[in-house]
Protein backbone atom coordinates (compact mmCIF):
# COMPACT_ATOMS: atom_id res chain seq x y z
CA UNK A 1 0.00 0.00 0.00
CA UNK A 2 1.59 3.35 -0.80
CA UNK A 3 1.75 6.44 1.55
CA UNK A 4 -0.43 9.37 0.95
CA UNK A 5 0.91 12.94 2.27
CA UNK A 6 -1.08 14.46 5.11
CA UNK A 7 -1.44 18.24 4.30
CA UNK A 8 -2.87 19.81 7.92
CA UNK A 9 -4.17 23.02 8.18
CA UNK A 10 -2.86 24.70 11.47
CA UNK A 11 -3.83 28.19 13.40
CA UNK A 12 -1.41 31.00 13.02
CA UNK A 13 2.21 29.57 14.66
CA UNK A 14 0.70 26.63 15.34
CA UNK A 15 2.27 24.42 12.37
CA UNK A 16 4.69 21.93 12.92
CA UNK A 17 5.61 19.77 10.17
CA UNK A 18 9.02 18.17 8.56
CA UNK A 19 7.81 20.92 5.38
CA UNK A 20 5.65 23.38 5.59
CA UNK A 21 4.43 25.02 2.52
CA UNK A 22 3.12 28.63 1.87
CA UNK A 23 1.59 30.19 -1.11
CA UNK A 24 2.70 34.38 -1.85
CA UNK A 25 1.08 36.38 -4.64
CA UNK A 26 3.30 38.09 -7.51
CA UNK A 27 4.68 41.17 -6.26
CA UNK A 28 3.47 40.27 -2.72
CA UNK A 29 5.98 38.54 0.21
CA UNK A 30 4.75 35.65 1.99
CA UNK A 31 2.08 35.91 4.90
CA UNK A 32 4.31 35.82 7.38
CA UNK A 33 2.02 36.64 10.19
CA UNK A 34 0.57 32.77 9.82
CA UNK A 35 4.21 31.55 10.37
CA UNK A 36 6.15 30.70 13.26
CA UNK A 37 8.93 32.97 13.82
CA UNK A 38 11.42 30.63 12.66
CA UNK A 39 9.46 29.53 9.35
CA UNK A 40 8.18 33.26 8.66
CA UNK A 41 12.39 34.00 8.46
CA UNK A 42 12.94 31.42 6.57
CA UNK A 43 10.38 32.20 3.70
CA UNK A 44 11.83 35.69 3.96
CA UNK A 45 15.38 34.75 2.92
CA UNK A 46 14.25 32.62 0.47
CA UNK A 47 12.20 34.79 -1.70
CA UNK A 48 14.97 37.59 -1.62
CA UNK A 49 17.03 35.59 -4.05
CA UNK A 50 17.71 36.70 -7.17
CA UNK A 51 14.56 36.07 -9.23
CA UNK A 52 11.87 35.23 -7.33
CA UNK A 53 8.91 37.07 -8.32
CA UNK A 54 6.07 34.64 -7.15
CA UNK A 55 4.77 33.76 -10.33
CA UNK A 56 2.77 30.67 -11.00
CA UNK A 57 4.28 28.01 -10.23
CA UNK A 58 7.58 29.24 -8.99
CA UNK A 59 9.06 27.61 -5.87
CA UNK A 60 11.80 29.03 -3.46
CA UNK A 61 12.79 26.35 -0.92
CA UNK A 62 14.31 27.63 2.37
CA UNK A 63 15.27 26.07 6.07
CA UNK A 64 14.38 27.60 9.75
CA UNK A 65 17.79 27.60 11.87
CA UNK A 66 16.11 25.99 14.59
CA UNK A 67 17.77 23.07 16.66
CA UNK A 68 15.80 20.82 15.15
CA UNK A 69 15.54 22.26 11.19
CA UNK A 70 12.36 22.65 9.07
CA UNK A 71 12.59 23.18 5.52
CA UNK A 72 9.93 25.89 3.96
CA UNK A 73 8.76 26.13 0.28
CA UNK A 74 7.19 29.02 -0.94
CA UNK A 75 4.81 28.85 -3.98
CA UNK A 76 4.27 31.40 -6.60
CA UNK A 77 0.35 31.69 -7.17
CA UNK A 78 0.70 34.03 -9.41
CA UNK A 79 -1.55 37.29 -9.72
CA UNK A 80 -3.88 38.02 -6.59
CA UNK A 81 -6.44 39.06 -9.21
CA UNK A 82 -6.45 35.57 -11.25
CA UNK A 83 -6.15 33.19 -8.40
CA UNK A 84 -9.31 31.33 -8.46
CA UNK A 85 -11.12 27.61 -7.40
CA UNK A 86 -9.43 25.73 -9.73
CA UNK A 87 -5.87 27.52 -9.17
CA UNK A 88 -6.23 26.57 -5.82
CA UNK A 89 -6.91 22.96 -6.33
CA UNK A 90 -3.76 22.76 -8.40
CA UNK A 91 -1.52 24.26 -6.07
CA UNK A 92 -3.08 21.61 -3.55
CA UNK A 93 -1.88 18.75 -5.82
CA UNK A 94 1.32 19.82 -6.06
CA UNK A 95 1.77 19.93 -2.86
CA UNK A 96 0.83 16.79 -2.10
CA UNK A 97 2.16 15.26 -5.05
CA UNK A 98 5.43 17.03 -4.11
CA UNK A 99 4.79 15.86 -0.38
CA UNK A 100 4.81 12.32 -2.16
CA UNK A 101 7.45 12.18 -4.10
CA UNK A 102 10.01 13.67 -1.30
CA UNK A 103 8.60 11.13 0.93
CA UNK A 104 7.14 13.55 3.49
CA UNK A 105 4.85 12.15 6.19
CA UNK A 106 2.39 14.35 8.38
Amino acid sequence: MSHLTTVRIAAAGKARAELVAVGCFAGQGPDADQLTTAAANAARRSVERTGWKGRDGQIARGQTRDRKPQLVDVYGLGRSQEFDPRKLTGWLRRLTSSGNREGYRE
